[in-house]
């Protein structure tokens, strides 16, 4: 009789878990949703045009001001500790979706190359230089997410161009490293750092936000950094509401929003 209860709870778990899980909800930023640029650690500062709010967790924030600056600041509050938790989560929901490209693109990307919807994977550091473009087959909702497991540069006068229904909001660069983005270049696109500083140098655009998880953020003079028009509609594999969990299988509670904890 207690095997048979057993089981009986361990179907019950089981189907409780995959009620729960949805394979149709987009990417959300949750808290970040009107940042342009935040650090979980780091200062940021800024000498071209930004519109979007701004912040760190711990840091120093800089050269924002009217008119070049549209938005919000945020600096060590309640805001930027929930932001640093909503960027791991992003973090980790772009870092789960399944890699298309593995390993079958060269560390460069660009000078006159057009490249197709999907999840780019470079076992290292990585760049672009010249022109690239982003070619979303007419589809509204394509993906371009390109991972380098290491830093990533944007070279001199590198520019990135949306076509067939690309949209800004739905391109990734992510990086475990530095991002660097060398002067007058424009891109398209969401850059992420995990960990590494982001530089934005001087006379460049970026349609996208910056984030990283900890490191400095730098906008050069005449740059000019906006958020992306339009919905992210990148589709992930989460629990419900893609942040709490259904009370049936909450097994953290109050914990559920740390990085970190010891009880002792």
């Amino acid at each position: 009789m207690v095997k048979i209860c057993s089981v009986i709870v361990s179907i019950t778990i089981s189907l409780l878990l995959f009620s729960s899980t949805s394979f149709s909800q987009t990417l959300k930023f949750g808290t970040l949703s009107s940042f342009e640029a935040y650090t979980g650690s780091g200062a940021v500062t800024n000498a071209g045009n930004f519109t979007g709010d701004v912040g760190t967790n711990d840091g120093i924030i800089s050269g924002f001001v009217s008119p070049d600056f549209t938005g919000t600041i945020y600096n060590n509050n309640a805001v930027t500790v929930q932001a640093r938790v909503d960027l791991l989560r992003v973090y980790i929901h772009l870092s789960d979706i399944f890699v298309t490209h593995p390993s079958t693109h060269i560390a460069a990307f660009g000078f006159g190359e057009v490249i197709t919807p999907g999840v780019y994977s470079i076992a290292g550091a990585g760049s672009i230089g010249g022109t690239l473009t982003l070619d979303g087959g007419g589809d509204p909702d394509a993906v371009f997410i390109i991972k380098f497991e290491g830093a990533f540069t944007a070279g001199v006068g590198s520019n990135i161009i949306l076509s067939n229904g690309t949209r800004a909001a739905n391109v990734f660069w992510m990086a475990e490293g530095a991002i660097s983005v060398g002067a007058s270049s424009s891109l398209k696109g969401t850059l992420l750092s995990h960990p590494g500083a982001i530089t934005l140098g001087i006379n460049c655009d970026i349609e996208g936000r910056m984030f990283a998880s900890e490191g400095a953020i730098a906008i050069g003079a005449g740059s000019v950094a906006a958020i992306p028009a339009g919905p992210v509609t990148i589709p992930i594999n989460c629990t419900d509401n893609c942040a709490a969990p259904a009370p049936a299988v909450d097994v953290l509670g109050s914990i559920e929003n740390f990085t970190l904890f010891t009880s002792n």
